[in-house]
């Protein structure tokens, strides 16, 4: 008696797939559906993707037009890969009645977190003291268990889903193993008996084990009821046994039928019987028709039994020819010899595009997709698992007005709605850091109940008048006091005031509950996360909401799963909470917004099987990106899986190269790779380097040829016919808008850099203070000087004991602003005393001294009315009627000859202005007998005082300024003197202007060091 053969069609690569199965379905292929309308609704189509399903329709409506019909039942049986969305749900409403609910993805990852986070702990306690090579990776934070329990849980799903008896680990042998396998074989044993009893305690079914008992219920179903209902199975290769036992039933029901994508029936029996059987220690899991072959033996059927559906051109067939050998297991590669050369037609319509960078990888793709649709109707998609690549294109399509359909959408974490919630996180956690706290005010989503320009001018207020320029210590708590402390004409107050009173209010409860000592669960951190979102987003005029829109839905059902009961049995401490919800929103992706009528797509390598477009490109065919490393399982290595019953992590590889091979057969078909990534050389995938050893030196060349075309004219596209390095700026103002009054200090960067003194005097720009300000060498610069200053004006006393306290009491004022700051104050401070014992003692010697003189003002005018002001440090006047100018430096002070050269003129315009009258209680005329600078970063070290006076007395040396001056001021009252930047380029590492920028600097030094035309 005959067997009857199970129904098993498939559909070569290079032909549409779902085109190609709705013309066999409306034909009557798979039986005849004759003219009633409702025919097709009674036809059952099981797909392996949502996005198959989808586009399944839409061929069938397409087929169809004109006629009237019920649409098929379209079904999707869902694919291993989709349980890495961690908000992807397992079940429908009426799954529920049949079985147990299942864990949600997120709710077992945090299980499993707790799990490995409680034996992380107990194991960190038992290796105490022990390093080395053998000390085992533990979790260091609840986002590093976190990570850990989904490798877990992707564990889980294989053993489930290969029905392997977790009993089988008493059959590895722990001596046989490294140390770190040998603890993580002892939990795995733990987990063995542990995730059960929690399933059972509460009344829940493991996602991946409840999927695959649907599965065969629905297998069992079809079998029992399909009768002479057409059912379909179209595109799954059966990676999961239960999908695999769901075909072969729907492949022997009376009117059903498997489709395959692309079973390679070129390949010959040797080649084919050296992809691997059931032994799986002698498979070739990274084989592309490894899958595939596994499944015809579960239904039962040989490769020749096996039907073809549509006719695939000449070139097709070359091509698929092409690829069958590309692939042949290496064990048979010497067939290639007696093989002969490809054939020619195979790389017609093939191009290999290899680029210097991933940017001209990028450029050159979106050229290669723009030529495509300048044809009208055409469709071109990019298919690759580098979302890096993806987003590069996508930016480039942009500059041309090209809409993109991206399949992957965007992280939540980088959706404006999950900014929003970390940004509220940052903010609290860090207690109120200026950066966190402006990002966070200026968010579009953040209203704190105002109306939002109200609330944007408000955040432009604290960033001008409370956070820029100065330490805020203290924190949330501080900021309302240190606002009000500010004289803000009310304008200003008013909004920036009540900004400020919401943003604490909502961030304080937040703020307790992440800085606080003790253990809180996950549900209580998150419940404190959501009445801070509550407050920041609120909104009076219900604009916009950080709920709304797919990303706001994902937070929100992100959230909700981080107030679970799993989520409220997580313990941790308040900052690990941010890393841990940065780690889920890494799981969650947001789709982007629909396109109409898009013509271009971007796909992964899972949205695109099945899928069909005009040009194809698959980019980024380096080692590491695709095919992409095997992951490595850090539960069990390759030989324990082995062992244990597992197939290789090389089996992800195999789906990953019937992928590329497939959609490789596509007629018009583009292949790219970087030469080089981050800077770093790249190796050309495996598969390339196999295409290349088949098809030899010269028709692998042609192919890179044809390739570089797109290289050529994504070079041309940013390059101008000339690059001429701009010149040096000469602004030249009119006379009456150039500044008639400068200080001392001003003058010193007009000699160095007159732009500065044009962007700020002329343009009147000043420049913003810095953000986020902490105490550093400058500041305490600052607050010496003005203790000493403080000190000098109000002390007339003789320098012994009561001075030396009238000066530390002057320094403790002058150190307030740091005293939040205790391990800088507890720096700075011995410091201080030992500056000022050495200074009491200094001016104790000192008994030539009749006045002194400290931060002393004053202003000269000269003849021509141009005014000089200043302030110096310290001008005392001797007994004996000569002038000591002195100035106090705690860096290191200019050379006594940039003094005399005129490029650090400070010292030598202070004695100018002295014997000019220009201080007040100082004679003029009076004769500077001591010019010089004290360094007080060495006092303790070695002598602080350092002479300004090189070759030429004081006096000599104001005179020289003088004239200097008189001729400087003269030269920028003609017109035609330009304020150049960079005057004196040669001392620009000392000498830096916050004006470089719009100079543009860093675009003309290199023209004017002859590496370019100025």
């Amino acid at each position: 008696m005959a067997r009857e053969l199970p129904h098993v069609f498939s559909i070569p690569a290079g032909l549409p797939f779902l085109p190609t199965l709705t013309d066999a379905l409306l034909s009557g292929r798979f039986g005849g559906l004759g003219d009633d309308p409702l025919a097709l609704a009674d036809v059952v189509i099981f797909l392996p993707t949502r996005r198959a399903a989808r586009a399944l329709h839409e061929a069938i409506l397409e087929r169809s037009a004109g006629r009237t019909a019920i649409l098929p039942e379209i079904r999707p049986i869902g694919d291993v890969d989709e349980a890495d969305l961690l908000l992807q749900p397992f079940e429908t409403p009426a799954d529920r009645l049949v079985l147990p609910a299942a864990f949600t993805p997120l709710d077992r990852q945090l299980t499993l977190a707790r799990l490995t986070a409680a034996w992380s702990g107990a194991l960190r306690r038992d290796l105490l003291g022990l390093s080395g090579p053998g000390t085992p990776l533990i979790p260091a934070s609840a986002a590093d268990a976190f990570h850990l329990a989904g490798d877990l849980a992707r564990l889980i799903d294989d053993v489930e889903t290969a029905g392997v008896d977790w009993r089988r680990l008493d059959n590895l042998v722990p001596e046989n193993l490294a140390r770190y396998w040998q603890i993580s074989l002892d939990f795995l044993k733990i987990v063995a008996e542990a995730w059960p009893a929690i399933l059972a305690e509460k009344g829940r079914a493991d996602p991946s084990a409840r999927r695959d008992r649907l599965i065969r219920a629905e297998a069992a179903r079809l079998k029992a009821t399909a009768g002479n209902r057409i059912v379909l199975a179209a595109g799954s290769t059966g990676s999961i046994p239960a999908t695999a036992h769901l075909l072969a039933t729907i492949a022997r029901l009376p009117r059903g039928a498997v489709i395959l994508p692309d079973l390679d029936q070129q390949l010959d029996e040797i080649g084919w019987n050296a992809i691997g059987g059931p032994d799986l220690a002698e498979s070739a899991p990274a084989h592309p028709q490894y899958g595939l072959r596994q499944l015809l033996a579960a239904i039962g059927i040989a490769r020749r039994e096996v039907e073809a559906l549509g006719a695939p051109v000449q070139a097709v067939t070359a091509r698929r020819r092409l690829i069958s050998e590309v692939f042949r297991p290496a064990a048979t590669t010497e067939a290639w010899a007696s093989s002969g050369a490809a054939d020619p037609e195979a790389t017609k319509g093939m191009a290999l595009l290899v680029a210097r960078t991933e940017q001209e990888e990028a450029v050159a793709i979106a050229l290669a997709l723009r030529e495509t649709v300048e044809t009208p109707g055409a469709t071109a998609a990019l298919v690759t698992p580098d979302r890096r690549i993806a987003g590069r294109v996508a930016i480039e399509l942009a500059r041309f007005g090209i809409a993109v359909d991206d399949s992957a959408g965007r992280p939540l974490s980088t959706a404006p709605p999950g900014v929003l919630a970390r940004l509220v996180l940052a903010a609290a956690a860090s207690d109120g850091a200026p950066l966190d706290l402006l990002a966070l005010a200026k968010h579009p989503l953040a209203h704190f109940g105002m109306e939002r320009a109200r609330c944007r001018r408000a955040a432009e207020i604290l960033d001008l008048h409370l956070f820029r320029g100065r330490p805020l210590p203290g924190g949330l708590a501080r900021l309302e006091a240190e606002f009000a402390a500010l004289d803000l004409p009310e304008e200003f107050h008013e909004p920036a005031g009540e900004l400020i009173t919401r943003l604490v209010a909502a961030l304080m409860p937040l703020k307790a509950s992440l800085l606080q000592r003790d253990r809180l669960s996950v549900s209580a951190l998150t419940a404190a996360l959501l009445g801070a979102l509550k407050e920041v987003s609120a909104d009076e005029a219900a604009t916009e909401s950080v709920w709304t829109g797919p990303a706001g839905g994902a937070l929100e059902a992100l959230l909700e799963g981080l107030t679970s009961e799993a989520a409220g049995e997580l313990l941790l401490r308040g900052f690990e909470y941010l890393p841990l919800v940065d780690a889920a929103m890494a799981a969650v992706a947001v789709a982007g917004p629909p396109i109409a009528d898009g013509r271009v797509f971007i796909w992964g390598t899972l949205e695109a099987r099945l899928q069909s477009v005009d040009r194809i490109v698959l980019a980024g065919l380096d080692e590491g990106i695709w095919p992409s490393e095997a992951r490595t399982d850090p539960w069990l290595s390759r030989s324990m899986r082995l062992a244990f019953g597992l197939e290789a992590p090389e089996r992800r590889l195999g789906l990953s190269a019937h992928d590329f091979a497939s959609a490789l057969a596509t007629p018009d078909v583009v292949v790219t790779r970087a030469e080089r990534r981050g800077g770093t050389p790249t190796v050309p995938a495996r598969w390339l380097q196999r295409l290349a050893a088949r098809l030899g030196p010269e028709p692998s060349a042609a192919l890179t040829r044809r390739g570089h075309v797109y290289v050529e004219w994504a070079r041309a596209l940013d390059t101008a016919e000339m690059v001429r390095s701009i010149r040096r700026p000469e602004p030249r103002p009119p006379l009456a808008a150039r500044p008639r009054q400068l200080s001392v200090t001003e003058i010193e960067t007009l000699v160095r850099d007159p732009y500065a003194i044009y962007a700020r005097r002329v343009l009147k720009l000043q420049p913003l203070d810095p953000l986020d300000v902490v105490p550093d060498a400058a500041m305490r610069g600052t607050l010496i000087h003005e203790a000493l200053g403080e000190f000098g004006k109000s002390w007339s006393g003789p320098y012994d004991e009561r001075a030396l306290a009238a000066l530390i009491e002057q320094g403790r004022l002058a150190f307030v602003p740091i005293e939040p700051y205790p391990a800088i104050h507890a720096l700075w401070w011995p410091r201080f005393l030992a500056i000022a014992d050495w200074f009491i003692a200094w001016e104790a010697e000192r008994g030539e001294i009749a006045a002194r003189h400290a931060e002393i003002g004053g202003a000269w005018t000269l003849p021509d009315g141009f005014r000089l002001v200043g302030r110096a440090d310290r001008i005392d006047l001797r007994r004996d009627g000569a002038v000591e100018i002195l100035d106090f430096k705690t860096g290191n002070p200019p050379s006594a000859k940039q003094l005399s050269t005129g490029l650090a003129p400070q010292l030598a315009l202070e004695v100018a202005m002295a014997r000019a009258g220009g201080f007040p209680n100082i004679p003029a005329g009076a004769s500077v007998a001591t010019l010089g600078w004290i360094g007080l970063g060495s006092v303790g070290k070695g002598e602080p005082f350092r002479s300004a006076v090189r070759d030429r007395s004081p006096d000599e040396l104001g005179a020289e300024a003088a004239e200097r001056l008189a001729a400087l001021i003269t030269a920028y009252a003609d017109p035609a003197r330009a304020y150049v930047s960079r005057a004196r380029p040669m001392f620009e590492t000392r000498f830096e202007s916050p004006y470089d920028h719009l100079a543009r600097v860093s675009e003309w030094a290199l023209g004017e060091d002859g590496e370019g035309e100025a």
